[in-house]
């Protein structure tokens, strides 16, 4: 592992100074998970569509973003409920 891998594994004091149960623990974890699930999600769909969120470029292209759609991801930490976008042209099936 090299020193930024590392540094994106520090948990911030702050955070770890707020967790004073096994539920605050698992709650903490789930949510980080969430978002760094959805992050892969919209990075997905810019590679897809091959622009930026409100960029320019993706106008009149005969494809954009279209929303988001509700699902619930089963992992070892229980069901975690994810916002997944969608294209306009259902070209792209994320989960």
């Amino acid at each position: 592992m090299n020193e930024n891998e590392n540094e994106l594994f520090n948990i911030p004091e702050e955070a770890l100074k707020k967790i004073r149960t096994q539920e605050e623990f698992e709650d903490y974890f789930q949510t980080l998970y969430k978002k760094g699930v959805e992050a892969l999600l919209k990075a997905e769909i810019k590679e897809h569509l091959g622009y930026s969120k409100h960029e320019p470029a993706g106008r009149n292209t005969g494809n954009s973003r279209n929303g988001y759609s509700k699902k619930i991801l089963k992992t070892n930490l229980g069901d975690i409920p994810l916002d997944v976008p969608r294209d306009r042209n259902l070209h792209l099936s994320l989960l």
